[in-house]
């Protein structure tokens, strides 16, 4: 695996050993799209979901990454892509043993998805995400992390949007958000 991660536009998750980096944000490509570059740990992934207001499109850059987009199932080479586009349910995992890289381009850009990544990755820092999933271990951070990045589960999880967008609410009434955007949001 190639190491040109660095530099503060990099996150790193501690518990799911992933890294995040910023290639373009939205503000910088005057929200036409934002661009991550991602590595993912092996086994590792994310369950089916979809976007009401974006399109993502992903490109395997080193290893292999396994994607589902509606019924399809894709294992994508270096080199090979596939987009999601809004409102398909799709997911993505590293099936493999070793490290996958990819490239992720969200259509039009998204702010609140670039804030979900930090917020999330600054929570596991801070040891407030459970080791075994990666994901906020209070219930509250964790929906609004979800439904702030326009994330909706797909399937018979779908059950649980609108208890999500209830706590959303709630986080954001409590102000609970805003303390979360101060604290953990830094790169634009």
């Amino acid at each position: 695996m190639k190491a040109q991660l660095s530099g503060s536009r990099t996150i790193h998750h501690p518990f799911i050993n992933d890294h995040v980096t910023f290639v373009r944000t939205a503000q910088e490509s005057g929200y036409s799209h934002t661009w991550v570059e991602v590595i993912l740990a092996p086994g590792r992934g994310v369950s089916l979901h979809y976007h009401k207001e974006h399109d993502e499109t992903f490109m395997c850059l080193e290893g292999q990454l396994r994607l589902q987009i509606g019924s399809k199932e894709l294992n994508l080479k270096p080199g090979q892509y596939a987009s999601a586009v809004a409102g398909t349910p799709h997911r993505f995992v590293n099936a493999t043993s070793a490290p996958c890289r990819f490239k992720c381009v969200i259509s039009p850009g998204n702010p609140a998805f670039e804030q979900t990544l930090q917020i999330r990755y600054g929570l596991a820092h801070d040891g407030k995400c459970s080791p075994k999933t990666g994901s906020p271990s209070s219930w509250l951070m964790h929906a609004y992390t979800y439904a702030l990045a326009d994330t909706k589960l797909a399937g018979p999880l779908s059950i649980l949007n609108p208890m999500i967008q209830w706590l959303y609410n709630r986080a954001v009434s409590t102000g609970m958000a805003a303390r979360l955007q101060e604290e953990y949001v830094k790169i634009q």
